[in-house]
């Protein structure tokens, strides 16, 4: 497995030549990390993290892609 900001390759053991690459890897590897955490409350409290990790950084693409229009206008 290898891990990236939005990527990562993951090899399932199970199928033989498998091999998910980028955002579906990236997607993954996060479905297999929470499916394995001990309880349904740990769960919640990372995927509620996940989440808002990923407004934040979506929130500051778009605010870096304004301040650049707007700079070079």
């Amino acid at each position: 497995m290898t891990l990236g900001r939005n990527d990562a390759a993951i090899t399932a053991n199970f199928i033989e030549g498998l091999t998910l690459e980028g955002p579906i890897g990236h997607a993954a590897r996060k479905v297999v990390y929470c499916l394995r955490m001990p309880t349904d409350e740990h769960r919640v409290k990372v995927g509620i993290s996940w989440f808002a990790k990923g407004a934040v950084d979506s929130l500051a693409s778009l605010q870096n892609a304004v301040s650049n229009i707007i700079a070079s206008s």
